[in-house]
């Protein structure tokens, strides 16, 4: 039966078969082939893919800043820490304000309120997990200081990164977009700031989130955090862009040396 079977075949039949039989095998042969070439590729890939659809705020980048105008507004001088800066508000409320040793929470009667930090450099660079793991990838430069570090991590997103990219640039994308999606606020846009002696970014838009808007920056020797909100009760107008800009344009080293840890808030200068 099988001798007639065979006799049956056409020379088309065999051929076509012949055919069939070397396009599988070119298939398996360029499985194999990407399998070794973009395998990892394929699924550290996917792996960001899902990150992204999971946290969204992980493609977003810093941006500039949609309004740079500074309020004019009768305000304060206020200095601590060794830094100071105006307020564009006139009516600071002592009684509530608190100093600690590196950070005061600053309250004004209109509800409006900040809170302003002193960091020592590089504390952000000192804190990452698996920083050996992450040098021999992206390196040392972004090890030097907090916005290096800060502007690596803001800037990576999954679509810097493809399978035509090269295994290194795709390892650091996929370290660097877990720390993202932890350190960037979800709802809040990241936009840059700085000004003559300071670089750094500024998370929410006070048009969208009022009710806190936070601002890094940072300097070869210091790092320095304001977290500007309005209390939701308050009668008057709450915080937007040009208070803002009023306070992160004016900071400076202060002339007078700085307040001791845990001293009273200091008079306003007029």
């Amino acid at each position: 039966m099988q001798d007639i079977l065979a006799h049956m075949r056409s020379p088309q039949t065999v051929q076509r078969e012949k055919r069939i039989l070397l396009v599988l095998g070119i298939v398996a042969l360029l499985c194999g082939a990407y399998a070794l070439f973009f395998g990892s590729k394929t699924i550290m890939l996917m792996d960001m893919g899902d990150m992204a659809r999971s946290t969204p705020a992980v493609r977003n980048t810093p941006q500039p800043l949609p309004d740079l105008s500074v309020s004019s507004a009768p305000g304060t001088k206020l200095s601590y820490f060794g830094y100071e800066f105006e307020v564009p508000w006139d009516d600071l409320d002592p009684a509530k304000t608190r100093a600690q040793s590196n950070n005061v929470a600053i309250f004004f009667r209109s509800g409006k309120r900040l809170m302003f930090k002193s960091l020592p450099p590089r504390e952000f660079v000192t804190a990452i997990p698996g920083k050996d793991a992450l040098r021999k990838v992206v390196g040392d430069a972004p090890f030097q200081s907090d916005y290096t570090m800060w502007r690596l991590i803001l800037e990576a997103t999954p679509d810097k990164v493809n399978l035509l990219s090269s295994r290194n640039e795709i390892v650091g994308v996929s370290m660097l977009l877990p720390i993202k999606a932890i350190a960037v606020p979800q709802s809040a846009g990241i936009f840059a700031i700085q000004n003559k002696d300071f670089k750094g970014f500024q998370w929410g838009d006070p048009q969208h989130s009022p009710g806190s808007v936070v601002a890094d920056l940072f300097s070869d020797d210091r790092g320095l955090e304001f977290i500007f909100g309005t209390d939701p009760k308050a009668a008057g107008p709450a915080v937007v862009q040009a208070d803002l800009n009023r306070v992160l344009q004016t900071v400076k080293k202060a002339a007078s040396p700085p307040t001791p840890p845990g001293a009273p808030a200091p008079r306003p200068k007029r």
